[in-house]
């Protein structure tokens, strides 16, 4: 006799792209995908913003667009049509004292816990993205990363 519980079966695949339909707390986020769409508790999805990249010698055009993740969050709850996800736990982190939750930066999903590396000095007005377009909002892309099989 199997202990194991019972996985849920997935429908069908989750389309790779969704969307923020509403913030919650900083902490707790709807995505426009649901159940209907084969989304699973545990699915993870990242945060996305595509940075451009120009040419310098070509003024105009675009070497290409980065994807930067701007944070990481796991379904915790599925509906038909939207799911409720979170920044996911790190087995072993301790977060008290830390400021976690959504807003933005290096630290998202990650219980703030600010990773320490070095910085380039860089000429102002030369970094591509500021503090507040790595912050989270309505709106935003979120590409699914990996979900349970």
């Amino acid at each position: 006799m199997n202990s194991e519980p019972t996985k849920p079966k997935r429908a069908k695949e989750p389309p790779p792209d969704a969307k923020i339909a509403q913030i919650i707390t900083s902490e707790q986020v709807v995505i426009n995908v649901g159940r209907d769409d084969g989304v699973l508790v545990g699915d993870l999805y990242r945060i996305v913003i595509g940075v451009d990249v120009p040419d310098p010698d070509n003024p105009g055009t675009n070497l290409m667009t980065l994807e930067y993740t701007k944070g990481t969050i796991e379904v915790t709850q599925v509906f038909d049509r939207v799911s409720i996800a979170k920044p996911p736990s790190i087995p072993g982190l301790l977060v008290g004292g830390f400021s976690g939750g959504l807003s933005g930066g290096l630290g998202s999903g990650f219980g703030g816990f600010d990773f320490s590396r070095p910085t380039l000095n860089v000429a102002d007005g030369a970094v591509a993205l500021t503090n507040e377009q790595l912050k989270v909002r309505v709106g935003d892309k979120v590409r699914l990363d990996a979900h349970p099989k």
